[in-house]
């Protein structure tokens, strides 16, 4: 943070001084066009006398250190990210409650609640390394571009540097120190793509269930009528919640009817469940019998000891129980007291010596345990009219039977009523992975303010294709000379065979002669990158999409049960967390999911640093033949005070490009986090406890969320493809591309411009009237450049005069070497 306001603090002095500069700065001495060695020795005098006159301008310039703005802006960028970042972790670890791990929780409760949740800090998560890394890749970018003096020096050895664009062929020019940052912003970028997408994770619960039976012509708010003492006794204890909640969900309607079938399906359900209770009806029960046979549990209760499958219920297989069992006792003539599991006829007669009041005793103890009566007023009224004898009964004892042996069989399945419950989910946070994120995002910006304040006495970069022009029109390059039909091919096939000019200047020619080249027709956008670059965006976006349809196709046909049309997997869930959409036997660590899971965040971003790179070409290019279209100001990153030069596009990039392809990308990056990801699904009993050794660790994903990433990740490709194919440059300029050298040789202005000011006002592209000074009278060829001249249109169906030796002899362009072309028209 101290580099933070340091480089703020220098900021806003450097703004005070700006205005003392600016004069300073325009009354340097303009280098001479004409002003190239001669000689290898007067090459060398010449180039650092050079380069001393530009340093006295870049002293200026750097006290002023324009440049360095945007590199501040950057850095400032990224700080705030990390402040947000701090202060979300800082109260993420205020509200954490509990641990799973190296896990945190952050909130428990609603299941949609912590959905939204979990898919609103995975969206700024994504906005905020869109932020940081585009912040990042500008640093990386203004590391390695050149200055002009870099441009010079290679130029010089017949090599060219790439302006405008990402670059590694850049890195020969940048130093050592500048190399170093360029590599850490590089390196710090990881984390982000890997890691910070699971810095936040939900998990769900996969909860089990009780299964009742109840008479099939019992009507839900008749069930009150049935309460026994057994009932208010036993049924939390086997349901999981008081028998007076559960009259209280049926009297406020809270509950849903389903017919045989939709109740077996609930059971066998995959996806974490959401009932408290199901309460089958069946023929085998009537409410005659009393509540405690009315009621019966059942051996089918819904368990989730293995998350993949639900123990359902198998309707042939379908066995009940009474929830309690009632100990009745009874006493005979007042004299001896037995309980239906200790009375004997001869321990009786032994006791009492009256056969016919133990003949009763033993009648009525036959009766209680077939029976199995319900209420003490049943049995009282056996005995009057059944029992003859002196005895009366009362309830010793009333055991719930949470592991009963009594199961009947026999029992028919009918319609169900299903209780629901509130989704127990719980949002955690991640602290190494948190962490880790602050580090990196602290050490990249400390990087960013290193390399605004350790690249203050450096040359202005040339950021972009507009910053080039301009340096080049009002500095010409001598080493591109006679060469304005130059395109980036061109440079490829024969401006670099020619050798480094130090020793092939001189006033004899070589007896090697110059044909003058033709310019092309206008080309297809397409054509402004590399076959390379193409192939390589190619490759990295077909294998995304090719990666990303065969998971879908997995996906789909796992989860969606061979239904595979969009409607069902929306209604599985966008992201959502299921038992059934996750591979878990793969027992890795926590680390290793993670990775795993962001590794397509990581394929994505190289992909976009393609992708862009290639729109970036293609834009660039755009923007430079339309100058042979229409005359207007340069586009520039810093434009000059009092010029009608107007401000570059964040690194040549339209915002009407920049800004949707920005906001697909973090829409890309975040359908992407919710079609794989890290999952943590916890089994529940019917009560409600986190089963012991049950906790799902695995990779989920989410069938939609992937169609989505394809859906994005389509339209990004077709809109490439479709610029690339169906656009034409605007004109016939040479395409340039990012190729240092094809820039320059446009940059060849006649001499009836202001080399000082040419840059400054409306430019345009075309055949000059007037011609460049070092061409002499040779009116026999036309010239093409940028400039504030007049220019008229030009031909592409003009010829060259040759000589007797079939090439043009001009000896005033031999340091220029030999360009072997056919049909050359322009110089």
């Amino acid at each position: 943070m101290l580099s933070f306001w340091s480089g703020y603090l220098e900021v806003r002095q450097e703004q005070t001084e700006e205005n003392k500069s600016q004069q300073i700065i325009r009354e340097q001495p303009t280098r001479p066009v004409d002003e190239v060695p001669l000689t290898g020795e007067e090459s060398d005098s010449a180039q650092d006398d050079h380069h001393e006159e530009d340093s006295g301008q870049v002293d200026l310039e750097g006290h002023q250190a324009q440049w360095i703005k945007s590199v501040y802006i950057c850095a400032w960028i990224s700080a705030l990210v990390l402040l947000i970042n701090i202060a979300l972790i800082s109260a993420a670890g205020g509200m954490a409650g509990g641990a799973y791990g190296t896990t945190q929780m952050i909130y428990e409760g609603s299941c949609t609640l912590t959905k939204r949740w979990d898919v609103a800090l995975h969206l700024l998560i994504n906005v905020l390394s869109t932020a940081i890394l585009s912040a990042s890749n500008f640093c990386m970018q203004a590391l390695v571009a050149p200055s002009r003096e870099e441009v010079d020096r290679y130029h010089g050895r017949r090599k060219w540097l790439d302006i405008g664009v990402p670059s590694l062929r850049n890195l020969g020019v940048a130093g050592r120190y500048r190399i170093s940052l360029w590599a850490i912003l590089l390196v710090t970028a990881t984390p982000f793509h890997l890691l910070y997408n699971s810095a936040i994770f939900s998990t769900v619960s996969k909860n089990g269930f009780a299964v009742l039976l109840a008479p099939s012509n019992l009507e839900p708010s008749a069930f009150s009528s049935l309460t026994t003492t057994g009932l208010e006794n036993c049924f939390g204890g086997i349901v999981g919640y008081s028998w007076n909640d559960f009259l209280s969900f049926l009297a406020n309607d809270t509950y849903t009817r389903h017919a045989r079938q939709e109740c077996i399906d609930i059971s066998n359900e995959k996806s974490p469940s959401t009932i408290r209770t199901m309460v089958i009806f069946t023929n085998y029960l009537n409410t005659s019998q009393g509540g405690n046979r009315a009621i019966f549990q059942t051996n089918s209760d819904v368990v989730t000891s293995n998350l993949l499958r639900s123990e359902g219920i198998d309707p042939n297989l379908l066995y009940g129980s009474r929830m309690s069992q009632t100990t009745w006792a009874f006493n005979i003539k007042n004299e001896v007291t037995y309980d239906i599991g200790n009375f004997s006829y001869l321990d009786c007669y032994d006791r009492i010596s009256d056969s016919d009041a133990c003949e009763a005793g033993y009648q009525l103890n036959y009766w209680l345990a077939d029976t199995q009566p319900q209420s003490l007023e049943a049995v009282e009224s056996y005995i009057r009219s059944d029992i003859h004898a002196d005895i009366t009964a009362h309830v010793l004892d009333e055991t719930c039977l949470f592991d009963s042996y009594y199961w009947e069989s026999g029992i028919d399945m009918g319609d169900c009523l299903v209780i629901p419950r509130k989704g127990q989910c719980q949002l955690f946070y991640n602290p190494p992975i948190s962490i880790t994120v602050i580090i990196t995002a602290a050490i990249k910006v400390a990087a960013m303010f290193l390399a605004a304040k350790l690249d203050r006495r450096r040359s202005k970069p040339l950021l972009t294709v507009g910053d080039a022009v301009a340096s080049f029109l009002t500095h010409p390059d001598p080493t591109t000379r006679g060469a304005c039909w130059m395109a980036k091919s061109d440079v490829d096939r024969t401006w670099q065979t020619l050798g480094a000019t130090s020793p092939d200047y001189g006033g004899d020619a070589r007896g090697i002669y110059l044909k003058p080249g033709r310019l092309s027709r206008r080309r297809h956008w397409w054509q402004a990158a590399s076959s390379l670059r193409w192939v390589v965006t190619f490759l990295l976006s077909g294998m995304c999409l090719g990666v990303g349809g065969y998971l879908l196709g997995q996906a789909g046909s796992v989860v969606g049960v061979n239904d595979m049309s969009v409607k069902h997997w929306w209604q599985l869930g966008f992201g959502t967390k299921t038992g059934s959409a996750v591979i878990n036997a793969l027992g890795w660590p926590i680390l290793a999911y993670v990775i795993v899971a962001n590794t397509p965040q990581f394929i994505i971003t190289i992909s976009y640093y393609f992708y862009n790179n290639v729109l970036s070409s293609m834009l660039a290019a755009a923007e430079y033949s339309s100058y042979g279209a229409s005359r207007k100001p340069l586009r520039v990153t810093w434009p000059s005070p009092d010029s009608l030069q107007r401000s570059t596009y964040w690194l040549s990039v339209p915002y009407r490009y920049s800004i949707p392809l920005l906001a697909l990308y973090a829409v890309l990056h975040w359908t992407i986090s919710q079609s794989l990801f890290y999952v943590q699904i916890v089994p529940r009993d019917k009560f409600s406890q986190p089963i012991d050794g049950q906790v799902l660790k695995g990779l989920g994903y989410s069938p939609i969320a992937i169609f989505a990433s394809l859906l994005v990740g389509g339209v990004l490709i077709c809109t490439l493809i479709g610029m690339a194919a169906f656009r034409h440059f605007r004109c016939s300029v040479p395409l340039a591309g990012s190729c240092s050298a094809a820039i320059s040789a446009s940059c060849h202005p006649g001499d009836d411009v202001d080399l000082q000011t040419v840059a400054l006002g409306d430019v345009t592209w075309g055949e000059t009237v007037s011609l460049p000074a070092w061409m002499g009278n040779d009116t026999a060829h036309g010239h093409c450049s940028f400039t504030s001249g007049d220019v008229s249109k030009p031909s592409l169906d003009k010829r060259a005069l040759t000589d007797e030796k079939g090439g043009f002899d001009i000896t005033s362009y031999a340091t220029l070497g030999a360009f072997r072309l056919l049909n050359g028209v322009y110089t």
